[in-house]
């Protein structure tokens, strides 16, 4: 369960990352 906890945690950062680029553009 800790393996999908951490790529769940990995998804959401690069998915906050995107939402920061489409912001910025």
């Amino acid at each position: 369960m800790t393996f999908t906890d951490r790529h769940k945690r990995c998804l959401l950062e690069m998915y906050f990352r995107n939402s920061e680029k489409i912001d910025g553009q």
